[in-house]
């Protein structure tokens, strides 16, 4: 769907997999031991794809997300993914 593609070890073999599909476990580790700095550049991908793909979202909505005190510049880009990634299973993916 958002053709964000990671490399997760499922089911005893490595698959490219797009990033909202993988587990909780998965996506946990998929950005443990990462620099904080990486997954910035994964955030904002993910804002601006549900930007252009979700109806009805603001541009100033996408935007907050990922400049509001919860993402703070010394938090993780990686915690900006993973709130991303469950906006998009609860208003994209569980709609389909």
């Amino acid at each position: 769907m958002t053709g964000l593609y990671v490399r997760i070890e499922r089911d005893h073999r490595w698959q490219s997999l797009e990033i909202e599909t993988l587990t909780d476990a998965e996506l946990e580790t998929f950005t443990r031991g990462q620099p904080v700095e990486k997954g910035w550049p994964w955030a904002i991908a993910l804002a601006e794809w549900i930007h252009t793909h979700v109806e009805g979202v603001e541009e100033w909505t996408v935007a907050d997300v990922v400049r509001t005190s919860t993402l703070a510049p010394a938090a993780s880009g990686w915690q900006g993914v993973r709130l991303l990634v469950g906006y998009i299973r609860h208003h994209v993916v569980a709609h389909d």
